[in-house]
């Protein structure tokens, strides 16, 4: 991807699998999708907390699960037999919402086991409590690598490309709420990614995150910690009852690391670049509330750094090996050089050279 491409802005991986399931952005809850039901639970529960059937008379065209991940919502969509619809689930401060983007004439009537409930277009309907409250992080951070491949999950699964699927697990584990952090299950594999970021392993930690990737989900991103589909890369033995989706949250932190991180005012600047992707941007990393960061790279090597200073602050990089001075303006810096950045201000990196 040359330096001056713009990343695709719209992350919307999607199914047309009858009953495929995905997590509702922002909650630990997932949706079951049928063209005439929509089943929704909590992630580590087998007990559903909401079936809502749908009145509408197949065949159906077109039925689509779609997660729409910039703007943290599920939409459902297709044509049956009384026209074209379109739901969206979006969690909300304390709720699932249900609501009615687009349908036929006489709206839709929706059955639940408490009663029914007709809604029109642009209708909303209050459907699942959640168990804990959302956190809104706007805007993204964003991972991008070139690809721009058709997001059918079907296709996506079966290429198992490292550059298709980490942009969207790092953009679902970004707005997942936090849980305790655990290596039971197929969490295991994630102490495995860290420890070989640790020792930056750039060979190695792309296959560990894809092999993470087939034991740890099923459907569109769904987290499990048990391996159902009995692949054979973990022993099968279920674990002990802890939560999922730490796979999202801590694995979204590790793809992080990845291509930033900062120690003791040190930048860390593709620290562990996986040798699978040779170009790519990183935009809005945020480190606490005094930084904001965006790179770039193309052919393996760094191209262009921006900084966004919110504090008056020391910075000094730490480069990819072989890099010995970059430009800051019109200015050479050698790369072991403090960089002094004052509060609201923003500066520009690039030229790194060996």
């Amino acid at each position: 991807m040359p330096l001056n491409a713009k990343p695709l802005h719209f992350m919307r991986p999607f199914s047309h699998t009858l009953g495929q399931t995905c997590l509702i952005p922002g909650s630990s809850m997932i949706v079951k999708a049928y063209p005439t039901r929509l089943i929704i639970a909590p992630l580590d529960r087998t007990d559903p907390t909401c079936s809502c059937a749908i009145r509408l008379k197949g065949p159906f065209k077109g039925f689509t699960l779609m997660q729409e991940l910039e703007k943290g919502f599920v939409r459902i969509y297709g044509t049956a037999k009384e026209g074209y619809f379109s739901l969206r689930l979006k969690a909300e401060a304390f709720a699932v919402t249900l609501t009615v983007e687009k349908s036929p004439k006489e709206g839709i009537l929706f059955l639940f086991e408490e009663g029914k409930r007709w809604l029109d277009r642009n209708q909303t309907l209050d459907l699942v409590p959640l168990l804990e409250k959302r956190v809104l992080r706007s805007p993204l951070e964003k991972v991008h690598f070139g690809c721009h491949k058709k997001q059918d999950w079907t296709l996506v699964q079966r290429r198992l490309n490292l550059e298709e699927i980490l942009p969207f697990w790092f953009a679902l584990g970004s707005q997942s709420p936090c849980e305790p952090s655990h290596f039971e299950g197929a969490a295991t594999l994630l102490q495995e990614c860290e420890q070989a970021i640790e020792r930056k392993d750039r060979l190695e930690i792309g296959s560990l995150f894809l092999k993470l990737f087939q034991v740890g989900f099923y459907g569109m991103l769904t987290p499990r910690l048990f391996d159902t589909d009995f692949q054979g890369i973990l022993p099968e033995k279920p674990p002990a009852h802890k939560p999922a989706l730490v796979l999202l949250e801590y694995g979204a932190k590790l793809i992080k690391k990845l291509f930033l991180d900062i120690k003791d005012s040190t930048l860390f600047i593709l620290p562990c670049l996986p040798v699978e992707l040779d170009a790519g941007s990183f935009q809005g990393a945020k480190f606490s509330n005094r930084l904001k960061v965006d790179i770039k790279w193309s052919k393996k090597v760094i191209g262009c750094v921006t900084l966004q200073s919110y504090a008056d602050q020391n910075i000094r990089f730490s480069l990819q090996k072989g890099l010995k001075s970059f430009r800051l303006g019109r200015k050479r810096v050698p790369k072991e050089a403090l960089l002094e950045l004052k509060s609201g201000k923003t500066y520009f990196f690039d030229r790194f050279e060996r």
